[in-house]
């Protein structure tokens, strides 16, 4: 389960700065979209980030859960 996780993390690293690197190639035409580009990937990027911590805190809980319910 480990290395699933740091595959997501590493995919979405890489997805991450080929958006930013997309960015800078529009940006040497279109300065407006470059930014709304890059603005748009650290929006994505952050809420990815609360997004995984949301879900480990709720693996947790459920994991503390089965815990409670095989230890009577």
């Amino acid at each position: 389960m480990d290395k699933f996780i740091l595959l997501v993390k590493l995919e979405f690293l890489v997805a991450f700065v080929l958006i930013i690197f997309l960015g800078l190639v529009i940006g040497a035409t279109n300065f407006n979209v470059s930014v709304i580009i890059i603005i748009a990937a650290i929006l994505a990027f952050i809420l990815g980030r609360f997004d995984g911590i949301r879900n480990e805190k709720i693996r947790q809980v459920r994991a503390d859960e089965k815990e409670k319910e095989v230890k009577p």
